[in-house]
């Protein structure tokens, strides 16, 4: 069975777009970056089609709550 052409992993988008080798080894007591608005919709947009929704703000707080999992800080927060 072939696999469909999937996105990378969430959080392997959120990483190059921060530029980090990897996320919090104590998320929620450690950060290692902060994530802006406009980079959230960048990572979102490219999650769409592997994602359960056809909405940008959805999938951004999916996006989010990956982000979050990883030790970063999201912007406007």
């Amino acid at each position: 069975m072939r696999r469909s052409h999937r996105t990378p992993p969430t959080a392997h988008l959120i990483r190059r777009i921060l530029g980090l080798s990897k996320g919090s080894g104590r998320p929620g007591t450690e950060s290692v970056a902060k994530i802006s608005r406009e980079q959230l919709r960048e990572v979102a947009m490219r999650k769409l089609p592997d994602l359960n929704t056809d909405d940008v703000e959805a999938a951004m707080k999916q996006v989010a709550g990956t982000a979050r999992s990883m030790g970063v800080l999201i912007a406007d927060e």
